[in-house]
């Protein structure tokens, strides 16, 4: 049986898991912590996607999420795998070397001397990328010092 409106508030006093069909389900912990998740099997294996807590999303918004999921798997698409994708390119750093081009591509504007917009990223480029463009592991206080005292010192 389907779930509606009226039931997900009923259930909402007992803990359980609620089938709406099609692998959507409504996991009731206790009358505070409810979820939406979506079960279905690839390659064999159970996976379950999280669709987000009751209190955020309605039955109408997980049922549609739930179908968006259903549509990535019927594309040969895992939407646990695109999100985890989506989310580790969402959080890439940028180097040493991008942010100090960026940072200069926006005040170079701002320095009124030519010298002093080529000497920003000479200065870097001689002293600190080298630095930078080293294995962490390998990177030490000391080695920064030196760079630094070389240059200022």
């Amino acid at each position: 049986m389907q779930l509606t409106a009226k039931r997900v508030a009923m259930v909402l006093k007992r803990p359980g898991r609620y089938h709406d069909g099609h692998g959507l389900i409504l996991v009731v912990v206790n009358a505070n912590n409810a979820s939406w998740q979506l079960r279905y099997q690839r390659n064999g294996r159970e996976r379950w996607l999280g669709l987000g807590p009751l209190h955020t999303v309605t039955l109408k918004d997980a049922r549609e999420r739930a179908r968006a999921a259903r549509l990535q798997l019927l594309e040969g698409t895992d939407p646990i795998d695109a999100r985890r994708a989506e989310r580790a390119k969402a959080t890439q750093v940028m180097t040493f070397k991008e942010a100090a081009e960026a940072y200069n591509t926006l005040h170079e504007q701002k320095w009124r001397n030519g010298k002093h917009r080529k000497q920003f990223l000479a200065s870097l480029a001689r002293y600190a990328y080298p630095c930078w463009e080293t294995p962490r592991s390998l990177r030490s206080t000391r080695r920064l010092c030196c760079a630094l005292w070389n240059r200022f010192g």
